[in-house]
């Protein structure tokens, strides 16, 4: 007859702490009396997740898969019918019943690559499994869980964890899914990495603040309207701050095959008002705007110091605003970047609307 357990073991301990809760308990195991071998330790369930009570020399056949925004060395273990030995004694939680145990290593260096997201919170799902003869035993929803979610903080995320599973199976493999896109690793170190192999291609992070700026060029009048600017604004610039090219947009997920994402962003060197015309003095809003091509931003304008509100990146003087927009892979079309101005007179009983607008042409080569 099972019952609860009275007392945490060490493995549940560390799996329950490894998962941010103070539950002692945090797994729920099936406790039996004594079985046929006279084994009366709390018994796991197949999927239940233990963090080791002490460091473990690594596993061989580390190989490194790619998420959107980092790197990631994983290796994968064979079967092993017991959790490791504690002390010289043996570990405090026996296998599922007929069962047996898969041990993962998860670790993340410290580079980044750029990683392009539309809006907070985060939303790419990522999800981590144990593939153990055909049967996935998930490793992202278990107290004591591999958590690789953009948002997860990473000094709780990774390391070793064991997992329990039905039987003895020969075919075990690891699984990682990004938004539906699977990689997946064999315990002899074989990988099959999907769309994450061009992820591999990404630079690093920290390389991209060594990539130079780009300048929009003199602007030009695209309206018929009769309004002017200020002297301060009439030289107003645009410039091309960063260019990101990347198959996976946190919001928009994968791009389509044969298709890619680029992310511009632009600022302005100065704010643009309107001149005092005659009498009359204006009330103005400005909107910048941008083209690739034929195409219109996915997404865009985008706040990027609004974006990053909150978190360690830190806010930019210049306050870019973010485009982004989907095309052939590899292909470079001409970007138009606007600036539109809506002005409206100051007095409140005076009527009308005029919109004045200044546009930059940067050759698409420029971006590549």
């Amino acid at each position: 007859m099972s019952r609860t357990a009275e007392l945490p073991s060490l493995w549940s301990s560390a799996a329950a702490l490894a998962s941010g809760t103070a539950l002692a308990l945090g797994l729920a195991w099936a406790v039996t009396g004594l079985d046929g071998d006279g084994d009366s330790r709390p018994q796991a369930s197949p999927g239940d997740v233990f963090s080791a009570p002490y460091a473990e020399e690594p596993l061989p056949h580390e190989v490194r898969l790619e998420l959107p925004w980092r790197h990631l060395d994983v290796a994968v273990g064979v079967a092993q019918p017991r959790l490791p030995d504690i002390g010289g004694a043996p570990a405090d939680v026996a296998p599922p019943e007929g069962g047996s145990f898969v041990r993962v290593d998860v670790t993340s260096p410290v580079d980044q690559v750029p990683f392009v997201g539309i809006r907070r919170p985060l939303a790419t799902q990522v999800e981590v499994s144990v593939r153990a003869d055909g049967v996935d035993h998930p490793l992202s929803d278990r107290p004591g869980s591999i958590r690789l979610d953009p948002e997860t903080p990473w000094t709780t995320a990774t390391g070793t964890r064991w997992v329990a599973v039905d039987g003895s199976p020969t075919d075990v493999k690891l699984v990682v899914t990004v938004d539906g896109e699977e990689q997946v690793v064999d315990t002899n170190g074989d990988v099959d990495l999907g769309r994450g192999a061009q992820l591999a291609d990404l630079p690093a992070a920290t390389a991209l603040q060594d990539e130079p700026e780009i300048d929009c060029g003199r602007s030009r009048r695209a309206d018929s309207s009769d309004l002017e600017l200020e002297d301060y604004s009439r030289d107003a610039a645009c410039t091309v701050t960063r260019v990101l090219r990347v198959l996976h947009v946190d919001g928009l997920g994968w791009a389509p095959r044969g298709r890619e994402y680029v992310a511009v962003l632009l600022t302005l060197d100065r704010s643009v008002q309107i001149e005092r015309t005659g009498d009359d003095s204006w009330r103005s809003t400005t909107t910048l705007a941008a083209r690739l091509g034929d195409d219109e931003p996915l997404a865009g304008p985008i706040d990027v110091n609004e974006l990053n509100a909150g978190t360690l990146a830190i806010q930019d003087p210049d306050d870019p605003q973010m485009f982004v927009f989907e095309v052939d892979e590899g292909a470079s079309p001409d970007l138009e970047a606007t600036l539109e101005v809506e002005a409206v007179p100051s007095d409140p009983f005076a009527t009308g609307r005029e919109t004045l607008r200044l546009a930059w042409h940067v050759e698409g080569g420029r971006l590549s």
